[in-house]
């Protein structure tokens, strides 16, 4: 309580994305250049990076706190909504000329039928 009505949650938003972007140029400036995208305190990125991105995380907490904190890698499939993509970035990118419509239909048709 005696941290309300001050800054000290903008710092801890700061500290925190400080570690994301950290982990992001982690992977930015390898020589294939892995895309990893940022959702909150994860990250999204082709499931064989993820003991990869976990070092990375670790590694920028580490550096600022001292300490190891605990991360939970979650593979989801598409039938709850969210999914890991196995597909390599070349594969990928091979849907960049689509249109919304047309990537959204693709989508829905690898969703289970009910």
């Amino acid at each position: 309580a005696q941290f309300f009505q001050t800054d000290a949650g903008a710092h801890l938003q700061y500290l925190d994305s400080q570690m994301a972007e950290e982990v992001m140029l982690h992977f930015a400036t390898r020589s294939e250049r892995v895309p990893v995208l940022p959702v909150h305190d994860s990250f999204i990125a082709h499931r064989g990076y993820g003991p990869e991105i976990e070092k990375a995380m670790q590694d920028a907490f580490r550096r600022r706190f001292g300490l190891k904190i605990r991360i939970d890698e979650k593979a989801v499939d598409v039938a709850s909504g969210l999914y890991v993509v196995d597909a390599d970035l070349e594969e990928l990118l091979c849907y960049k000329d689509w249109s919304h419509e047309r990537r959204l239909d693709a989508f829905r048709s690898m969703l289970p039928k009910n």
